[in-house]
């Protein structure tokens, strides 16, 4: 019997198949390995050299990967091509790249997929695409997809909405660290949106969010710390976390800790201090609480005569003089260019004199007619500059006497640092007036300022040519082709000089 068996397992796999299929994986295992082995090192070089910035390198190091078929090339390669990193940046070729690593199970070029059909970046806009690729690289963990799908569920946007769906994925990204996750899914605890109410919840993950630096959440640890009916209120631990959000411009917290310094709620009542925080709110980009903030502005304004600061003459670091100082660079300019021409006028002369001995008797009379002209030319803007001058809007010039000053910044130099106004008010009309609100006039002015001088120069340049032709007959087009250029050189130093003060 145990012949027989030999006998049906010989027949069953013959001695000589063996060995050949036993070569063939091994030979495919070393080539696999090989293989892998070969593209690692290159791979791994991309990868640094991407890091390090040296785009044009990585790209060369990645190409012949990613068209091998290497997957995280073709997802690194793409990236580059939708940043323009070392190649010019091409949303079509960052897409192809992205697919073929995405398809094969690449997370973070799945979630760049979907980014890409998203925003439409190289794809025709398809929100439900998108979120097929977000969900893909979302249920392999990747963060920034699991965030990415939560808020596609949250808005409806390639999907039905579903809050409670939103939540589970907030939830999945907020667990690994997400900060946004964490206070998005804070708000939906604090607002009963996909999960029940619980405020216990909601201060939990917004104070996750909170020690990770993010604002908005901050704030909204400080909100329930201040006014929670359901847990124990903390108004010092609150002021705390609004000061922390306040230093970085939110300005719900800003007004809030105004408030707070109001009244003395959780800090020492002080005036000058609440004066600071509802004057940084009422400039703040945001500008949902500036009515609110000019109201209390205004009620404190009585209470808060003077702060301690030391601004600058006016909003713009100017000082008091500039506003005759800046038009006499610009007449000092005018002046050399006289001087200039006066010394080519010296130099035609000589030559003149020279070759055509009784021409200066000739053209005596033009002579003194030009000498004349340039004498008035020079004197005109020096007697007359107002009307060349920066032209001040009412209390555009913050002055420590007549205005309160509501809110500043620093702006240092390599010197020495000072405070600049962004916010002031007048004393006696209890108007509140604002940097931004003389930006645009200021720009008008310069432009304003550059034409006036370009036209009074143009003046001088046709001048200038025509008693130069008057010496040498022929020359009109030379000289006023050099005098414009000189010209509108000049007009545009004015134009940049004047656009750029602080």
């Amino acid at each position: 019997m145990a012949k027989h068996d030999n006998k049906l397992i010989s027949h069953s796999h013959p001695k000589t198949s063996w060995p050949g299929a036993y070569a063939a994986v091994c030979a495919i295992i070393i080539a696999i390995v090989i293989n892998g082995v070969g593209n690692a090192e290159p791979y791994d070089d991309g990868v640094a050299a991407n890091k390090r910035g040296d785009y044009e390198t990585a790209v060369q190091l990645f190409r012949p990967l990613a068209e091998q078929g290497h997957a995280k090339a073709q997802a690194y390669l793409g990236l580059m091509y939708a940043k323009g990193d070392g190649v010019t940046q091409d949303y079509a070729e960052a897409v192809k790249w992205f697919r073929l690593a995405a398809e094969q199970g690449i997370a973070f070029a799945q979630y760049d997929l979907g980014i890409s059909y998203s925003e439409g970046n190289g794809v025709n806009q398809d929100f439900a695409e998108a979120v097929n690729w977000y969900r893909r690289a979302a249920e392999q963990g990747y963060v920034k997809a699991e965030v990415a799908l939560a808020e596609a569920y949250d808005r409806g946007l390639g999907v039905k909405q579903d809050n409670a769906e939103a939540a589970l994925w907030y939830h999945k990204a907020a667990e690994q660290g997400d900060a946004d996750a964490q206070y998005a899914l804070g708000n939906m605890y604090f607002f009963a949106n996909g999960v029940p109410e619980d405020e216990s919840e909601a201060l939990q993950w917004y104070r996750k969010a909170a020690d990770q630096g993010l604002a908005s959440a901050q704030f909204s640890v400080g909100d329930i710390l201040e006014h929670s009916e359901k847990l124990s209120r903390d108004l010092g631990e609150a002021a705390r976390w609004y000061q922390l959000a306040a230093e970085q411009g939110d300005a719900d917290a800003e007004f809030a800790l105004g408030k707070l310094y109001r009244v003395g709620r959780g800090v020492p009542q002080n005036d000058e201090l609440a004066y600071k925080w509802f004057g940084r709110t009422a400039v703040n980009a945001d500008g949902s609480h500036k009515n609110h903030a000019l109201s209390e502005l205004n009620s404190l304004a009585a209470k808060v005569p003077a702060l301690d600061a030391h601004p600058p003459p006016d909003p713009f670091g100017r000082n008091s003089e500039w506003r005759w100082n800046f038009w006499i660079p610009g007449a000092i300019t005018w002046l050399l260019l006289v001087i200039v021409s006066g010394v080519i006028l010296f130099i035609s002369k000589k030559r003149s004199a020279t070759t055509v001995p009784n021409q200066s008797a000739v053209r005596s009379l033009p002579q003194k007619i030009e000498a004349l002209f340039w004498i008035f030319y020079l004197l005109f803007p020096i007697l007359s500059g107002y009307w060349q001058a920066y032209d001040w809007l009412p209390h555009e010039s913050y002055t420590f006497g007549s205005h309160t000053l509501v809110a500043s910044h620093e702006v240092c130099d390599d010197t020495r640092c000072g405070d600049v106004a962004d916010m002031w008010k007048d004393k006696e009309t209890g108007e509140f007036y604002t940097r931004e609100d003389f930006a645009d006039h200021r720009h008008s002015e310069a432009l304003r300022m550059a034409v006036t001088w370009f036209v009074y120069g143009v003046i001088g340049c046709f001048a200038f040519a025509y008693f130069r032709d008057l010496k040498s007959p022929g020359t009109f087009s030379k000289y006023l082709r050099g005098a414009l250029c000189v010209n509108a050189a000049i007009a545009a130093f004015e134009l940049i000089h004047i656009w750029h003060v602080p």
